[in-house]
């Protein structure tokens, strides 16, 4: 292809960082695109996207050109550091989340470079084709996620406080000001109740459940006193706050409806 033909004909250096130029502008704009334009996070995302970063800087680097394996692995892996660099900059991510994804995005990265760069030792004709499908499956898959409905799932869960009913009913429907926890996990943003205000009495009324990273919305739907709590969540904070120099607004946070109740026995 002409388009690639022309990257041959550039010395080593400008090869090399309009190769990772390329592929950080493309895995940019699919990354946006299926973030947020499509709003799925999930393979597309975190499988097939460091797989594409190895693939795609390794094969424009190596096309007609003599490379070793590892000028393919420290293209690959250069690429991905700008890439990440880009998610925190223009704070599409924090810390946290891209130090859970960095293993597996890694190891990603690390195959799709030693597969473009044997496909390249082996032909070159076919390659060309193998980026475009891949570039095209990523946007294609995060549509199929999008559109794939997730199980519910109920779940039960009971705890025995040995006190009256009503005495638990109190601290039900609120309660005050918690301490702070001095687990190192909460250090890192996770977000942790901190009181819980209910606005009016009976159906009807509103539980403020309030988190560091904001409250849960509850209007009441079922209120037997002593015995039964039961209310909907119509809004839900994040469940963390990304350590991050901006603020982050991912739509990975989204919001849950569901029921919730409370029996008093």
């Amino acid at each position: 292809m002409k388009i690639f033909d022309k990257l041959t004909r550039l010395d080593e250096t400008k090869r090399k960082w309009i190769s990772i130029t390329i592929t950080v502008s493309i895995t940019g704009i699919l990354s946006l695109w299926g973030i947020y334009g499509i709003g799925e996070y999930g393979i597309a995302l975190f499988i097939l996207t460091p797989f594409l970063i190895g693939f795609c800087s390794t094969f424009l680097y190596g096309y007609k050109n003599k490379i070793t394996k590892s000028e393919a692995i420290w293209i690959g892996f250069t690429t991905l550091a700008i890439c990440t660099l880009a998610l925190i900059v223009f704070a599409i991510e924090g810390l946290i989340c891209i130090a859970m994804a960095a293993p597996i995005g890694i190891l990603l990265t690390w195959i799709g470079s030693l597969i473009g760069y044997n496909l390249l030792k082996t032909t070159t004709t076919s390659t060309p084709s193998i980026l475009l499908i891949l570039i095209g499956i990523i946007p294609l898959t995060s549509f199929v996620e999008n559109k794939i409905k997730p199980e519910l799932t109920s779940v039960t869960t009971s705890i025995i406080i040995n006190a009256k009913p009503m005495d638990v009913w109190k601290n039900v429907i609120e309660f005050p000001q918690l301490d702070k926890p001095t687990e190192f996990i909460f250090k890192t943003g996770i977000a942790y109740p901190i009181n819980a205000k209910i606005v009016g009495s009976g159906i009807g009324s509103v539980r403020h459940c309030n988190f560091t990273t904001g409250s849960f919305v509850e209007p009441v739907t079922v209120w037997k006193e002593g015995k039964l709590l039961k209310f909907d969540v119509l809004e839900q904070p994040a469940p963390m706050k990304e350590l991050s120099f901006w603020d982050i607004d991912a739509p990975i946070y989204t919001i849950i409806l569901f029921q919730k109740k409370v029996y008093l026995n």
